[in-house]
């Protein structure tokens, strides 16, 4: 587990560099798979996801760990791993996306999609996407963005 929690500090720490050395990114992402192929990604999402829930705290954290997120399966396929309580979790970006989601929305709205059929098995969320789900709409996210709300403040 260390040795995870390691890779997970060295992997989401370039966002004390953003956006100066966003280009690193592709090396980042390059290591996230394969921190994956190592350990597996039932062992290494719970980390991650304290991780992100503990100190991705910023616009900026937030959002790098997005993009490593939505970047790990490769352009244009499906995210393939399921997580644990997928709502919880992309309210959470949501919430720490906050005030500049213009900036992110894309990506999030795409990764949200690709994780709520993973993991929710939102069957109609299957690609190519259908225009009319804004995950920002759903009644489901809603609550838990106002869960996030009111123990974040």
């Amino acid at each position: 587990m260390d040795n995870i929690e390691k890779a997970t500090e060295d992997l989401f720490s370039v966002a004390d560099a953003y956006p100066e050395k966003i280009s690193r990114l592709d090396s980042v992402v390059e290591k996230a798979r394969n921190l994956i192929s190592s350990f597996g990604w039932e062992a290494v999402f719970p980390v991650w996801r304290d991780y992100i829930y503990r100190r991705c705290i910023t616009f900026k954290s937030a959002y790098v760990a997005e993009c490593i997120l939505y970047r790990i399966p490769g352009t244009g396929r499906l995210f393939p791993y399921r997580i644990d309580k997928p709502y919880e979790f992309v309210a959470y970006l949501y919430y720490r996306l906050g005030d500049h989601m213009a900036t992110a929305y894309s990506m999030w709205a795409s990764l949200a999609k690709d994780i709520l059929f993973t993991s929710a098995g939102r069957e109609d969320l299957v690609r190519p996407y259908n225009d009319w789900y804004y995950p920002e709409d759903d009644p489901l996210i809603i609550a838990e963005i106002a869960k996030w709300s009111q123990k974040l403040g």
